[in-house]
Parts: structure tokens; C-alpha cells; sequence
């Protein structure tokens, strides 16, 4: 809102970036993992509900700039390849070659001016 009194109301609540790690990108068959799906979906869903619900199907000129993080032995990886790591590592503080990953994500944020 351009005329709200408190100048947090001003901004817009769209981010601007976007970083996931392990992101759920489809909750179709054949392709999404049963356990995400029921997760998020429950056990009796719908294949119009989990079409609305795979990103892959969302993405539109306006969809922010996006970081994808997830190391290659857990399967697909689309941005940055990491050959050791398990599903779950986190951050990984302790080990120096996964740690990368927040780094990269912040030289990336900044090198697209975000």
C-alpha cells in the first residue's frame, strides 16, 4: 500500500529471490516421491490439487531469480553440483566442500543484485 503509515506496508511482500534446498518440484506421477507427496498432500488426493501444487507448472516470467541446492548422490540437481552429501546434510558447517553452499547462494544473490 504506497500511502501506509508505517513504511514496512510500503514495500511489497513478493520476494525478490528464491533459494531451496531439496525443493519438491512436482508432486505428479511418476516423478514426485510418495512419502513428499502424502506429506503434503495426504494419502487421497487429488491430480488436479497436486498439479497445482508442483512448481515446475507455476513458473511464469514473474517467478523470482531461484538458487537450487542438493548434492548428487540424493538424485536430480539443477544448479550446483556437489559429488559427496546425503540427503538431510543441512548447511554442513563441518565439512568444507557442502558448506559452500551458503556462500554460493549469497554470491549469487548478490551478483543478480539482490
Amino acid at each position: 500500500m504506497p500511502r501506509a503509515a508505517d513504511p514496512i506496508d510500503r514495500e511489497s511482500s513478493r520476494p525478490n529471490a528464491n533459494v531451496r534446498a531439496y525443493p519438491v518440484i512436482t508432486l505428479q506421477p511418476p516423478f514426485a516421491k510418495t512419502g513428499s507427496r502424502n506429506s503434503l498432500l495426504g494419502e487421497n488426493y487429488g491430480e488436479l490439487k497436486a498439479a497445482s501444487m508442483s512448481t515446475h507448472l507455476l513458473v511464469t516470467p514473474s517467478t523470482p531469480a531461484t538458487f537450487l541446492f542438493h548434492p548428487i548422490e540424493d538424485g536430480p540437481v539443477e544448479a550446483h553440483f556437489f559429488d559427496k552429501g546425503r540427503h538431510g546434510v543441512g548447511l554442513s558447517p563441518d565439512d568444507a566442500h557442502l558448506s559452500q553452499c551458503m556462500p554460493l547462494a549469497l554470491s549469487w544473490l548478490r551478483t543478480i543484485g539482490r
